[in-house]
Order: C-alpha cells, then structure tokens, then sequence
C-alpha cells in the first residue's frame, strides 16, 4: 500500500508538466512534416517528463499523440483476459465464438493474440460492440458488462500514454481540451466516474486545479485520477470553433484541460492462489430468503438466533462471481421475489444493497467485496431480521 500511495503522489508533483507538455500536440500549423516532427517532439517529451520525477529504472513510456495507447482496454478487464486467455489454449466452442465476434478465423486471432494481445483484445471489443446481440455473446463466455473508461463527451484528444514498470504495474494516461469552464467540467466528470463499473473515492476542488479519485468496482486492482484545469487556449478547439463562428466568438471561449489516469496492478501468481472452498454449511429450518443462495454460492460461516419475536442471521458467502456480477445477480433476485430494494451504494470498494420484503416482515443487507485470502473470489455477508419464524416468499 505504501508504494502503491508513493506512487500516485509522484504522479500528482506532475500533473502541470503532463497538462502543459500535452497541449504541444495542439499547437503548430506547419506542414506536414513540421506537424509530424512537432508529434514526434511533444511524444518524446512527454515520456521524458514522466521518466524525470523518479520512475525505476526499466521504466518504458510509451506515448501517442492524437490517439489511444495500446493496452487500456484489456487492462481494465482482467477477468475478459483471462477467458480469452483459456479459450485460446483450451480451443473449442468459446474460442469459435470469440474469433468469430473479432471477425477472423480462429486461427488468426490465435496467433494475433499471441504475439499482439492488446491488438487482438480491441478487435474483440469493436465486435461485441457492433454485434446483433451483445449481451448473447458474454452469456456464451460468461462474461459480465466490459469495463471502459468514461471520458468527457466533448472532450478532444490531444494524446495518450502507457506506462510499464518493472514490477508489473501500469499506468496509462489520457488528454483531452474542452470547451467550458473548468467548474462545470468537474462536475461532469465527476458524475461519470461514478457510475457502475466505477465509484468516485474523493478529491479536491480549486480554482487553479480539480482532482477526482476513483476506483474500479470490479476489482481493487484498477484505480485512477481525473485532473480538470483551465487552460489559456487550445489551438485545436479555437480551429474547429472558428469554422462553426466567428473569430470573436472563438475568442471568448474558455477551455479546459482533463487528464485522466489509470493505474492497474498485476494479476496475482497461480502459485499464491491456494485457497481451497471448504464444504458450505445447510441453512436452519425456517430461513426467510432462500432465493439469495444457488449452487454457485457456499456459505462457509453461519450464525443465527430465534426468539418469541422473530429471529436474525448472518452469513458468509463465497462465489466465483465477479462482486459486479454477484451484485446484479442480486439485483435481478430481489426483484423476481418481488422484494424492495431500499438501498444501492458502493462503500470503499464494497457495494452494500439493503432490501426489505413485500410485507415488511423481513429486513436485510448483502454486503459484496473481494475476498482477501483470494481475491478469485467474492465475499457476500448477509444479515437478516425477520420478525416471524415463517418463511416470507
């Protein structure tokens, strides 16, 4: 945790420098090849500023302007990776499905995803994204919803960054310019990055500077900043705004700067995954809500006690869900039962769904987050308080 937090307060020391190195890629209005040499220029510096606050050595930034790095989607999708990852080596039906949705053979996207996975994962992106039935295709892989970061609607985007360090760890960075007040802008931001699959954690507000954290909520392994400044000009809105307006239109515009950051860790070795489900424990007579429980969920830990009044539980749940997929699993649960759902919030990198049933006889919480001794896993708390011994379907 300790370098993980040294980490982004590096990064924070250079925000300035990213955000004023980044609007080179705007400026210019050369020919091509000055515009080029400019690119390259404004790419190199930009890997060099980053390299100079203090990065290991065999550190490697790599930078474009005018486009997305390599590498972002599958990062923020680990889970997706990994099932490509066992199709390709396994083949059959999933890998089928798979190259068929990138629209290559099999033994294209194989060899693809060998040598350029990145490459090969963005294929697969840009046909589930175009398929006629999207959501038949992750049901077909079992996936979830894919991951993708949110990013200001008007944004124009100046360049992006990957950077790779020797203990596994990435970062990749994004800027756009926006036409807007930088208060405004935040605001916005804001509001996307806390979305599912993402929840905004904090951050910090001023005139000169605006931060917003945020986090997967999906995995612990994926967290990030937003950064929102205002910015004297951008050469690249100013030209597109002066062929919409006039030059003193143009002129009275405000623009902002936002950059984003993403950090992902590694995916734990096989070798430290030990953890062996133990058997699950059977429910008492009389549980109210045996619709929360499947044969995809063990309950390893069980208390409960029953009184003249009513009785109370708790249990510990393991399943090999995602928590976002154990979370709209529950979701579709309750609502099937036809009980409330009085309450959705992510808490840290929890989320916690409280619900009652139809008659109010029966009141609870799940309580959803990654399991610690193996993080394969996610790790369901239930707490029940039911005020009748008899079962409320």
């Amino acid at each position: 945790m300790q370098t993980r937090l040294a980490r982004s307060a590096a990064l924070t020391a250079l925000v300035s420098a990213l955000l004023a190195t980044a609007l080179i890629a705007a400026c210019g209005d050369g020919g091509d090849a000055e515009s080029d040499a400019g690119a390259s220029a404004a790419a190199a510096e930009l890997a060099a500023r980053i390299l100079g606050i203090g990065e290991p050595v065999g550190t490697i930034v790599d930078s474009e302007v005018g486009s997305v790095v390599a590498g972002l989607q599958a990062a923020l999708n680990p889970d997706a990776v990994t099932t490509i990852s066992n199709a390709v080596e396994d083949g059959g039906e999933q890998l089928t499905l798979i190259a068929e949705t990138a629209d290559r053979s099999v033994e294209e996207f194989s060899a693809l995803w060998e040598t350029e996975r990145a490459s090969a994962f963005a294929l697969f992106v840009a046909g589930l994204d175009a398929a006629e039935d999207p959501a038949a295709v992750r049901d077909g892989l079992l996936l979830g919803q894919l991951s993708a970061l949110p990013v200001h609607p008007d944004g124009a985007l100046i360049g992006t960054g990957r950077i790779s360090r020797p203990d596994g760890t990435r970062g990749f960075f994004l800027v756009y310019d926006v036409v807007g007040d930088s208060a405004g802008i935040e605001g916005a931001v804001g509001r996307q990055l806390d979305q599912s699959p993402w929840q905004v954690t904090g951050g910090q507000s001023s005139g000169d500077l605006a931060v917003v954290r945020f986090q997967s909520t999906v995995t612990a392994d994926i967290q990030g900043l937003a950064w929102v400044q205002p910015i004297a000009s951008s050469s690249l809105l100013e030209a597109a705004a002066a062929s919409e307006a006039d030059a003193a239109d143009a002129a009275a515009r405000t623009f902002s700067s936002v950059l984003y950051l993403v950090e992902t860790q590694p995916p734990a070795p096989l070798d430290q995954q030990s953890f062996a489900l133990p058997v699950g424990r059977p429910l008492p007579e009389g549980f109210p809500a045996p619709f929360l429980l499947d044969e995809d969920k063990t309950v390893t830990e069980l208390t409960w006690n029953s009184a003249p009044g009513g009785s109370a539980y708790q249990m510990t749940i393991l399943t090999s869900e995602s928590g976002f997929e154990a979370a709209e699993d529950y979701r579709a649960r309750l609502e099937l039962a036809g009980w409330d759902l009085t309450d959705d919030q992510a808490i840290g990198f929890a989320t916690v769904l409280q619900f009652a049933s139809a008659d109010g006889a029966v009141q609870g919480s799940v309580a959803l987050d990654a399991f610690a001794e193996d993080e394969t896993f996610t790790e369901i708390v239930v707490q029940l308080q039911s005020n009748s011994r008899a079962p409320t379907n």
